[in-house]
């Protein structure tokens, strides 16, 4: 058993002494084979989930990806999830007297949060990217859609009906307006203007509130005539950053609001429209107000005097006691340990129900894991829903909050606070790499004493075959060794001459937020929400991404490193194109300063294919030999993405090798000027989603190169993107952006007082450069996918898969 194992058993036993699957309330206890499951799940990011109570079964029919709200129909039977992850967008439908699911419909179109049921046979489900809901009507096989699309405004968010439930309120996102519509016509009969993104709506008999997610305010529009007349009021609640989820105490005149981005919950008293109190439900970690805010609130419950927020970010369940709310630092009461980002909650009768957005952690066949060869698109484990009895989350506050503490490391700050004492301080430049999808097992898995698996089969030694440029395995299976020492012999190179990390993780599935993580080692709860739903945006916006940084919602609340590195007075240098500058800073304040650092003769490239990685490199070189080297450089090499077969551009073993070439090219570039007595590279994947791994779906490649890194050193520790940042952090003397490299280590182990000056010379690959061929194998099947837009090529990975291992031939 290695350490990080250990770790999460000795951690799983303490939580089960501590009684976190305690009787609940003649409902049973949590499964044994659950509750090992639940305490042995550690995150990418070194973190561990417990999920308290009992989970929803799902043993015979699964949830979809991301549920995001739970919907209760009228009767209390049923419960229902809206799941818009990815490339399935799905509705689950919950038997609560049973505890199970009895349904997974794949609506086989876009979708989003938005569900709510109109009676116990009818269900409306926002249509996301389609612009409209759907209707879903229950029959004797289950629910399936029925009436035809009613139109709404772009990307509708959380849906709301009236007490009476005959008018329905849609949050449209994308065009900042509300839409209403009878619920019995089907037809839509008004629409109003709201906010910066709308998305949560709430619908009294004569009140209607609305947050604005893109924004800082809370819109209320009065109701007349039943429910069908809705005008704006003129007034605006000002509340904290990025307000999503709203719960009302009507009976108090309270309007509670979810700040995202504020790591809080506003108070705002109905009767005023004012915030009269401010509640943060995350805890304080270090000095304010520099204490970095991650924990994103995104769904909130009232039950009786107990208001319960969902803190994505720290996977658990914030307790606030509402008869305190005018004593903002006393109304928090502790947490409630949950899955990995819990993402909505409901209350029914006296259960706390709550959905965790990426189920109870990483899967055999998550992000690609050795469950499922090349799963394709960076698929997240499917999410599952939990709940427990009210009365238990508040007598066993204590213990859930002393779990979640430990979850999170919150106790035990590891990272250094600077870079005095540590090899650290010898260093000036940082160059930071970023490239595109791979696993450990899929590049290093043929590196003598790393901790690698070449085949399916333990022990079996991948064979490659230079006619065809592919790996077979003994056993017949697909190999996990996909791109080896033959593709990437630079990668090699530099992995054994420096430092090998056997357990490196990325913290995402797919380049769409895998950029952000990369940057902000955090994502915004805008970000984690929507990236399955971005591929029809560039009609609607800007921009084509949400983590792009081009629209103002994405924006992380710590912010991103590039922007961090400039505000702290060193010089930064963006080799993206402008791919990545709008991630790292582009707020209007930043705009020109963006503009001054960014490198435009890099052109952008996403998955295209047709600028080679070997041209970044060397717009690099010419740039820093003209103006001379910053202390912070970003350099995209997205090559490894690959285009597939698409007739014309290089195969993808090719491709691999040139982003093999210009990581090397790099290396040697940089090893033999003067700037290299204080440098250091570091080179990641932006995410694992093109592989397998017999270790984690999200384990990758990591490589540094520097003066004053340890030569041939292996390490075991686990480190992920998070601890990479916290360590460029330290270099530059910047606060910690979130808690995740807050309270993690920094790679200060990689590092040695006795600096080695020499330089690297890069290799070629055994792989000559190859062109897919017009009318190939896998031509016609390539050029049916997107490569315009990063991430937006479905079928990719299947196909690469199928073009590794030579079954049709050389693409």
């Amino acid at each position: 058993m290695n350490a990080r194992a250990l770790s999460l058993a000795l951690l799983g036993l303490a939580a089960i002494a501590a009684g976190l699957f305690a009787t609940d309330g003649g409902r049973g206890v949590a499964r044994p084979d659950q509750a090992a499951a639940a305490l042995a799940a550690g995150l990418p990011n070194g973190v561990t989930i417990t999920p308290a109570g009992t989970e929803v079964d799902s043993s015979q029919v699964h949830f979809g990806l991301l549920p995001q709200e739970l919907a209760l129909s009228p009767s209390g039977r049923w419960l229902a999830t809206s799941e818009p992850g990815n490339d399935t967008k799905t509705v689950s439908l919950i038997d609560v007297a049973a505890n199970r699911v009895v349904q997974n419909l794949d609506l086989k179109r876009p979708s989003f949060a938005g569900i709510v049921f109109k009676d116990d046979d009818t269900l409306f489900v926002s249509g996301g990217t389609y612009n409209g809901l759907y209707v879903l009507k229950r029959g004797a096989s289950g629910f399936a859609i029925s009436d035809p699309p009613i139109p709404t405004g772009y990307f509708p968010a959380q849906l709301a009906l009236d007490p009476s439930r005959k008018y329905l309120y849609v949050a449209n996102d994308m065009s900042n307006n509300l839409t209403v519509i009878d619920a019995d016509r089907r037809a839509v009969i008004g629409t109003e203007p709201a906010g910066d993104h709308p998305y949560g709506v709430l619908a009294t008999a004569d009140h209607l509130y609305v947050s604005n997610w893109g924004g800082a305010t809370v819109n209320e529009y009065m109701v007349a005539g039943g429910g069908a007349v809705v005008a704006p009021s003129g007034r605006t609640a000002k509340v904290g950053e990025h307000p999503s989820a709203l719960a009302l105490d009507a009976a108090a005149g309270r309007l509670y609001v979810a700040d995202g981005n504020s790591d809080a919950v506003s108070v705002v008293d109905t009767g005023t429209m004012q915030e009269i109190s401010r509640i943060r439900v995350a805890p304080v970690l270090g000095p304010k107000p520099t204490s970095p805010l991650s924990a994103a609130p995104g769904a909130l419950v009232l039950s009786g005097s107990y208001l319960f927020a969902a803190d994505g970010g720290n996977n658990s369940l914030a307790v606030v006691d509402t008869r305190r709310v005018q004593r903002p630092d006393s109304a928090l009461l502790g947490y409630i340990p949950a899955g990995w980002y819990p993402s909505a909650l409901r209350v029914v009768g006296n259960r706390l129900y709550y959905a965790n957005a990426k189920g109870n952690g990483p899967t055999a066949s998550s992000a690609g894991g050795t469950g499922v060869l090349f799963q394709g698109r960076g698929t997240p484990p499917l999410g599952t829903v939990w709940s427990l009895p009210v009365s238990q989350a508040i007598a066993q506050i204590r213990g859930y909050s002393a779990a979640v503490a430990a979850n999170n490391r919150w106790h035990t700050l590891p990272g250094t606070l600077s870079a005095a004492g540590t090899p650290l301080q010898h260093i000036k430049h940082v160059v930071y790499v970023l490239r595109e999808n791979k696993t450990f097992d899929e590049e290093f898995s043929d590196i003598p004493g790393g901790n690698g698996q070449q085949c399916q089969t333990k022990g079996q030694t991948a064979t490659w075959h230079p006619d065809t440029r592919t790996y077979t395995c003994p056993d017949g299976k697909p190999p996990l060794l996909v791109y080896g020492r033959q593709v990437t012999p630079n990668n090699h190179a530099l992995a054994q001459k420096y430092a090998l990390l056997n357990d490196f993780d990325v913290d995402v599935e797919t380049s769409i937020i895998g950029h952000q993580w990369a940057h902000a080692s955090q994502l915004s709860d805008f970000a984690q929400r929507t990236y399955g739903n971005t591929e029809g945006w560039t009609s609607q916006e800007p921009g084509f991404a949400p983590q792009n940084g081009v629209f103002d919602i994405a924006y992380p609340a710590g912010g991103y490193l590039f922007d961090a590195v400039m505000k702290s007075g060193h010089t930064a240098r963006d080799y993206s194109g402008g791919f990545d500058a709008a991630d790292v800073s582009a707020r209007p304040s930043n705009l020109q300063k963006l503009v001054d650092n960014t490198d435009f003769l890099v052109p952008i490239g996403v998955d295209s294919g047709l600028y080679p990685d070997t041209l970044r490199v060397r717009e690099f070189e010419r740039d820093v030999a003209a103006n001379g080297l910053a202390d912070f450089s970003y350099i995209w090499l997205p090559d490894d993405h690959t285009v597939g077969g698409l007739p014309g551009n290089l195969t993808p073993q090719s491709q691999v090798a040139t982003n093999d070439i210009a990581t090397g090219q790099l290396v040697d570039f940089l090893s033999h000027r003067p700037e290299w007595k204080d440098t250091a590279v570091f080179v990641i994947e932006d995410d694992p989603q093109s592989g397998s791994d017999h270790v984690s779906g999200y384990r990758s490649i990591f490589m540094v190169a520097s003066p004053w890194a340890k030569r041939g050193y292996v390490s075991g520790q686990h480190y992920d993107m998070s601890g990479l940042l916290r360590t460029m952090e330290l270099v530059f003397d910047v606060p910690p952006m979130s808690e995740n490299d807050l309270t993690i280590a920094p790679m200060t182990e990689l590092f040695t007082e006795t600096p080695d000056y020499s330089g690297f010379t890069w290799l070629t690959p055994e792989v000559p450069p190859t062109l897919n061929p017009p009318d190939g194998p896998f031509a016609a099947a390539s050029r049916a996918m997107d490569f315009r837009r990063i991430d937006s090529a479905q079928g990719l990975d299947a196909l690469l898969a199928r073009m590794a291992l030579g079954d049709h031939g050389v693409g």
